[in-house]
């Protein structure tokens, strides 16, 4: 223990122990001894409290998959905590569902878990032998079936399918071709163009095609420029059609649109 100096009431000059500062010291430590048992009572209370029990489960932003698959697939139950559960591993739970493309979990105190998805758009197909495979913008296969999806979907001409595995990359003999269809396929979703395109011509990366509501093929070429073909010289020249929105649209140079009507 530090001395300090102190001078008697006789002049004479001692060492006496810092009793004020142990007594500082003694005081800081009770009080965080305190906090620190404040925090545990606290800490006990959220995590075995009856009233911090999940009564309620909610899944939002979904419209394609239940909310009971994806809540089932969370692995979260009523009647757990609500801070006992594994946020990560749920997320990735339901991202193993193939038409979930984004998790976020939130809790709503004091008993209440929301589950907010983005779901994947099928945005083409490619009809491989007797299936209909559909895909994303990314590639990804959403689902293989019997039956052609919606209309918002584009068939996909001129790929051969060597891998269509659920929930995985599909793969084509021609990797170039996946490259461009992918790049081509987010650039129509980006764009006005989303939901309106039946079909996608890819048999040449270098002179792609996509049809518009079965009538105005647009002539794409390849990839360079992507974003300006599509979402300013396709675009416009769309608008400018009218009602007569069938022929042919070339855009394929970068620098104008040209149209002619089919023969």
């Amino acid at each position: 223990m530090k001395l300090v100096n102190k001078t008697t009431e006789g002049g004479k000059v001692v060492k006496l122990k810092d009793y004020k500062k142990r007594v500082r010291r003694n005081r800081l430590k009770r009080k965080l001894l305190l906090v620190l048992l404040i925090l545990l009572v606290i800490a006990l209370i959220l995590l075995y409290a009856p009233f911090m029990k999940i009564k309620n489960i909610n899944s939002v932003g979904n419209e394609k998959v239940p909310c009971e698959e994806i809540i089932a697939s969370s692995q979260i139950y009523k009647g757990n905590n609500i801070f006992r559960i594994n946020k990560s591993k749920a997320t990735k739970n339901i991202e193993d569902i193939p038409y979930i493309k984004s998790v976020s979990i939130d809790r709503i105190l004091p008993s209440t878990i929301s589950i907010i998805v983005e779901e994947c758009q099928v945005c083409g197909y490619i009809l491989d032998n007797k299936k209909i495979v559909y895909i994303d913008e990314g590639g990804k296969v959403l689902e293989v079936s019997d039956t052609i999806p919606e209309k918002t979907a584009a068939i996909i001409n001129g790929v051969k399918l060597t891998k269509s595995n659920v929930n995985e990359v599909c793969e084509f003999k021609n990797k170039q071709k996946l490259q461009a269809l992918t790049s081509i396929m987010s650039a129509i979703v980006n764009s006005r163009f989303n939901g309106l395109v039946t079909a996608i011509e890819i048999s040449d990366v270098k002179k792609i095609v996509i049809t518009v509501n079965d009538k105005l093929d647009i002539i794409i070429g390849d990839v360079e420029n992507l974003d300006y073909k599509v979402n300013f010289m396709a675009s416009g020249a769309y608008d400018s059609l009218g009602s007569n929105r069938s022929g042919i649209l070339d855009v394929s140079y970068g620098s104008s649109a040209v149209y002619k009507e089919k023969q």
